[in-house]
């Protein structure tokens, strides 16, 4: 008696079967057996960010960012945009699996980040923060 487990991950929408070989010492074939399929269907991305408390109060201090992606393809990639009043002033590229971000407030203004999460497929979700204000 011969216990093993196999673990399959989809990368996208459609209908599967497992399909086990079994051979002996000598590779000879000596079963096979299909499993029933499966129609596996991807949620659509998503994306949850949010500021880490404390909200910068005074330039020279950091905004935290955390974002997470959902549903889509994985691996996600993960993007953020600064902005003071209504100009971008950082433009971060996409990395993989950047959960995290943060930014020196380097002089007074209202900011908001923008943060971006990209699957594996292309699709991209977005997610603009609230403005914050530091005097």
């Amino acid at each position: 008696y011969l216990e093993a487990y196999f673990y399959f991950r989809p990368e996208e929408a459609g209908v599967y079967a497992v399909q086990a070989i079994v051979k002996n010492a000598k590779g000879e074939v000596k079963d096979i057996c299909t499993s029933n399929a499966c129609d596996v269907i991807v949620k659509p991305l998503n994306i949850n960010a949010y500021y880490v408390p404390p909200l910068p109060n005074a330039a020279g201090k950091r905004v935290y960012v955390k974002a997470y992606g959902a549903g889509g393809v994985a691996p996600y990639y993960f993007a953020y945009y600064v902005y003071k009043g209504s100009t971008a002033i950082v433009k971060t590229p996409y990395e993989y699996y950047r959960h995290s971000y943060n930014y020196k407030i380097s002089s007074p203004g209202n900011y908001r980040v923008v943060a971006f999460v990209k699957d594996a497929q292309g699709a991209i979700k977005v997610k603009y923060l609230d403005w914050f204000t530091v005097p």
